[in-house]
């Protein structure tokens, strides 16, 4: 039994879920990314931080961007196949 969120989500149009998609993984990575980085850091950069920084930086992207992402696209169940053979023959 699917709950009420991920119906709502299968059920937007693509471009819509697009959108959806690409705001929910912007705020993810900005803010959640971004507040977690800063306290991590230790609120400043320093030479002896810039390395941590990087990696901090790459797990954030994995787990903010990448994760989601592939989690959104699990979740819509239109094929983008048709749409695609409908536009190239107008």
């Amino acid at each position: 039994m699917e709950s009420s969120s991920v119906k709502l989500l299968t059920c937007l149009h693509p471009a819509a879920f697009a959108l959806f998609s690409v705001a929910l993984t912007f705020l993810l990575y900005q803010i959640v990314g971004g507040v977690a980085s800063w306290f991590l850091i230790g609120g400043s950069i320093t030479e002896d931080n810039t390395q941590s920084g990087s990696w901090i930086t790459l797990a954030g992207q994995l787990l903010l961007m990448l994760v989601p992402t592939i989690l959104l696209r699990a979740m819509i169940r239109t094929r983008l196949e048709p749409t695609k053979r409908r536009r190239a023959r107008q």
